[in-house]
């Protein structure tokens, strides 16, 4: 079927008026071919907007101005995206090589090296010809070993060859280890290399992290203090050197390891040493390898995944972690945030006795979207949504955390449901809108801001190329260009665990389409004030000093205008705080938690 079939039921554009808009049409097109020139698509759209709106500071309404040939072309661009559908794609297997931290290479059947990381391909000679085994690093029997096993097939019966770095005593516990890598990370490589079947090579300081120690003692029945021996016995330490470590008798260590034997069915230290070794490197190698999938470096147990079935048949996910008896805190994702916090924060929020509760808001995520609506009646809706939900967990009243964009459906369900809201922590949220605000934000974010004001109709597009961008597996330059402008951002996204939850939101922001992204865009820009006065809800804005997009010069002008409300700006973060600094949102909880308490002692 030819994919502008019926584009031609539309009424003709009508002659584009300067060359600034053929080149917008031009890039409205090639986006829907090549989804990595998003950033050319906004650049163009940009150049077009300085000319046709020099000035939005003195808008009054959204829809400025309309364009009808412009407005065809969009359409039919959005049309073929819709025709293409939603293809989610891993990016190219060098992309995704690159982002493993440790040497990392994709091997053929035949023996070459079809792609390498920066890691490895620093240690390999520059050569135009394919490149063998034999150019890899490693000592002659590795080399020798790991051609053995890909040319005679062991890997059907072995399919991961686990091998020491050196054979000599390793007190950092190197192995090479080899895998075979699925085919559709390597497809892209069959028409260079003529291979059927990869292999994905690496190597790893083994460490024994809490998944594994959890592993251990669920597959050998093992005990808190006899994992710790047993560890240390696989890590070359003596059992004189584990007694003075442990800080226990000798005595007591031979006695440990003794039970440790017996669980693991083995009569020798050496055959234990060998057996955990070989499941920390069966670990390593399924936790960072295995599909070449997103790392998660901490263990996910603490988190705990729910569907409510809504009355009208729609889903709503949601996420528990911390602690399951603990205090309630609700939280609010951003538009183009995931409903989580970071690995570090949760296992803190069980240890302070938080209960989160992270609900993905209809059209995110998993959630199902609503029926069409206006913006003001999706907020509504979700409100609803919410106090659902907590009638199914059966809670009563909470604490209300909303992140940016969340931090207004907040300030709405306070107004919404007064009675299931105890406080709310509002975090890098500014519910004061200005249209003057435009002349301060960074370059992307303002274009996506002026587009709602100006010409909302494009917004669609703008939103559904981003999507394929990030569809295309190409999270990270889509997080670069948003944060090219940032200085303080930048610098947190340097850090892996801000970067992989940063990139996490990006994908559940466009889960379920842009419909719900576009509606909350138009709710982001207006100015809450007069709303929040109407709540008697304690609040605390918590905003970062170098937040270039919410300054916190307008986070304490609207502090200012409530009686109920406070503000700590923190000095040395960004946009970002909530996964640099979330032990600030803990300490703004537990605040106000008091507050409330003490009030309702009071009365």
């Amino acid at each position: 079927m030819p994919i502008f079939e019926n584009t031609q039921q539309a009424s003709a554009p009508s002659a584009l008026g300067c060359p600034l808009e053929g080149e917008v049409v031009d890039e409205t097109y090639a986006v829907t071919v090549d989804p990595l020139r998003y950033d050319e698509l906004l650049s163009a759209w940009r150049r077009y907007l300085d000319i046709r709106v020099p000035n939005c500071g003195d808008l009054k309404a959204e829809g400025r101005f309309s364009n009808p040939a412009l407005e065809i072309h969009f359409q039919r661009a959005v049309d073929i995206f819709q025709r293409i559908g939603r293809r989610r794609q891993r990016g190219s297997a060098t992309a995704q090589l690159a982002k493993l931290p440790m040497y990392a290479a994709l091997l053929t059947e035949h023996g070459e090296i079809a792609a390498a990381n920066p890691i490895a391909a620093q240690t390999l000679p520059s050569a135009e010809t394919p490149l063998q085994l034999s150019a890899l690093d490693f000592a002659p029997e590795i080399i020798e070993s790991l051609k053995n096993w890909m040319t005679r097939r062991c890997y059907e019966r072995q399919p991961v060859i686990i091998l020491p770095v050196s054979s000599e005593k390793n007190q950092r516990n190197s192995f090479v280890i080899c895998a075979p890598s699925p085919g559709d990370i390597t497809e892209e490589l069959r028409t260079q290399h003529g291979a059927k079947k990869y292999f994905l090579l690496t190597t790893i300081d083994l460490t024994y992290d809490g998944g594994l120690r959890s592993l251990l003692k669920q597959t050998f029945r093992l005990t808190k203090a006899e994992i710790e021996v047993a560890i240390a016995l696989a890590q070359g330490l003596s059992p004189a050197v584990i007694s003075e470590t442990r800080q226990v008798s000798l005595e007591t260590v031979r006695t440990q390891i003794k039970g440790v034997l017996d669980k693991v069915d083995t009569n020798a230290v050496t055959d234990l040493v060998r057996i955990l070794n070989g499941v920390a490197a069966s670990y390593s190698i399924c936790k960072l390898a295995g599909g070449l999938a997103e790392l998660e470096t901490a263990p996910q147990s603490n988190r705990r995944a729910g569907v409510l079935a809504l009355p009208d048949g729609r889903r709503l996910a949601y996420e528990e972690s911390g602690a399951e008896n603990g205090r309630p805190l609700l939280f609010l994702h951003d538009m183009l945030h995931a409903p989580t916090l970071t690995d570090a924060a949760i296992d803190a929020a069980r240890r302070r006795n938080w209960r989160l509760i992270a609900p993905s808001r209809a059209g995110f995520g998993e959630s199902d979207d609503l029926a069409e609506t206006t913006a003001s009646q999706r907020m509504d809706a979700v409100c609803a949504d919410l106090r659902r939900l907590l009638d199914h967990l059966n809670i009563d009243r909470v604490i209300v955390a909303g992140h940016l964009s969340g931090g207004f459906t907040a300030l709405r369900l306070a107004a919404f449901a007064p009675e299931r809201v105890r406080a709310m922590a509002l975090v890098s949220c500014v519910p004061n809108w200005r249209n003057a605000n435009l002349a301060h934000l960074p370059f992307r974010v303002g274009l996506l801001a002026r587009t709602t004001l100006v010409a909302p109709q494009a917004l669609t597009l703008l939103a559904r190329a981003g999507a394929a961008c990030v569809d295309a597996g190409c999270e990270d330059r889509v997080i670069d260009m948003f944060h090219s402008d940032m200085p303080m951002d930048k610098l947190a996204l340097r850090r892996p665990e801000v970067h992989r939850i940063v990139a996490k939101g990006l994908r559940h922001g466009v889960t379920q389409g842009v419909g719900a992204f576009c509606q909350e865009c138009r709710m982001v820009l207006r100015d809450w004030t007069p709303e929040a006065r109407q709540t008697t809800q304690p609040m605390h804005l918590l905003h970062g000093a170098h937040d270039i997009t919410c300054r916190a010069t307008d986070a304490q002008r609207f502090v200012d205008a409530l009686p109920n409300a406070g503000l700590t700006t923190i000095d040395d973060a960004g946009l970002n705080l909530l996964y640099t600094h979330w032990p600030k949102l803990f300490e703004v909880a537990h605040a106000l938690d008091e507050r409330v308490g003490q009030s309702s002692a009071e009365c």
